[in-house]
Protein backbone atom coordinates (compact mmCIF):
# COMPACT_ATOMS: atom_id res chain seq x y z
CA UNK A 1 0.00 0.00 0.00
CA UNK A 2 1.16 3.53 -0.68
CA UNK A 3 2.01 5.90 2.16
CA UNK A 4 1.08 9.56 2.57
CA UNK A 5 3.98 11.82 1.50
CA UNK A 6 5.59 8.91 -0.35
CA UNK A 7 6.93 9.53 -3.86
CA UNK A 8 6.02 6.89 -6.47
CA UNK A 9 6.40 6.24 -10.19
CA UNK A 10 3.18 6.77 -12.14
CA UNK A 11 2.72 4.20 -14.91
CA UNK A 12 -0.01 3.53 -17.43
CA UNK A 13 0.86 -0.16 -17.67
CA UNK A 14 2.33 -1.93 -14.65
CA UNK A 15 3.83 -4.62 -16.90
CA UNK A 16 6.14 -1.95 -18.29
CA UNK A 17 8.78 -0.35 -16.07
CA UNK A 18 8.54 3.00 -17.85
CA UNK A 19 7.04 5.73 -15.66
CA UNK A 20 5.63 8.95 -17.12
CA UNK A 21 5.69 10.97 -13.87
CA UNK A 22 6.61 11.01 -10.21
CA UNK A 23 3.68 11.54 -7.86
CA UNK A 24 3.44 12.40 -4.17
CA UNK A 25 0.61 10.78 -2.20
CA UNK A 26 -1.37 13.47 -0.38
CA UNK A 27 -4.02 11.31 1.32
CA UNK A 28 -5.32 7.75 1.61
CA UNK A 29 -8.78 6.97 2.97
CA UNK A 30 -11.38 4.22 2.82
CA UNK A 31 -14.87 4.91 1.55
CA UNK A 32 -17.88 2.94 0.43
CA UNK A 33 -18.19 2.80 -3.33
CA UNK A 34 -21.72 4.19 -3.14
CA UNK A 35 -20.49 7.40 -1.49
CA UNK A 36 -18.70 8.68 -4.62
CA UNK A 37 -19.95 12.12 -5.66
CA UNK A 38 -19.73 14.08 -8.90
CA UNK A 39 -16.34 15.53 -7.95
CA UNK A 40 -14.98 12.02 -7.29
CA UNK A 41 -16.45 10.76 -10.57
CA UNK A 42 -14.64 13.54 -12.48
CA UNK A 43 -11.37 12.76 -10.67
CA UNK A 44 -11.76 9.17 -11.88
CA UNK A 45 -11.96 10.46 -15.46
CA UNK A 46 -15.70 10.02 -16.03
CA UNK A 47 -18.33 12.59 -16.99
CA UNK A 48 -21.20 11.12 -14.97
CA UNK A 49 -22.00 8.66 -12.22
CA UNK A 50 -23.67 6.41 -14.79
CA UNK A 51 -20.48 6.35 -16.89
CA UNK A 52 -18.38 5.57 -13.79
CA UNK A 53 -20.73 2.75 -12.74
CA UNK A 54 -20.56 1.23 -16.24
CA UNK A 55 -16.76 1.45 -16.29
CA UNK A 56 -16.55 -0.09 -12.80
CA UNK A 57 -18.92 -2.92 -13.77
CA UNK A 58 -16.98 -3.58 -16.99
CA UNK A 59 -13.77 -3.96 -14.97
CA UNK A 60 -14.97 -5.64 -11.75
CA UNK A 61 -18.17 -7.38 -12.82
CA UNK A 62 -20.66 -5.74 -10.48
CA UNK A 63 -21.50 -2.57 -8.59
CA UNK A 64 -22.20 -2.77 -4.85
CA UNK A 65 -22.71 0.49 -2.92
CA UNK A 66 -21.33 -1.21 0.21
CA UNK A 67 -17.97 -2.23 -1.30
CA UNK A 68 -15.12 -0.50 0.55
CA UNK A 69 -12.47 1.09 -1.66
CA UNK A 70 -9.29 3.07 -1.06
CA UNK A 71 -9.34 6.67 -2.28
CA UNK A 72 -5.83 7.93 -2.96
CA UNK A 73 -5.03 11.59 -3.60
CA UNK A 74 -1.79 12.68 -5.24
CA UNK A 75 0.04 15.56 -6.84
CA UNK A 76 2.48 15.36 -9.74
CA UNK A 77 5.98 16.33 -8.61
CA UNK A 78 7.84 15.62 -11.87
CA UNK A 79 6.91 14.79 -15.46
CA UNK A 80 9.36 12.32 -16.92
CA UNK A 81 8.55 12.21 -20.65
Amino acid sequence: MVKVNGIYDAKINFRNDRAFAKIKITYVRREKLGSIDNDGVRKEGCKSLEEFKKTWTDIYGKWDDETEVFVIGFSVVARLH
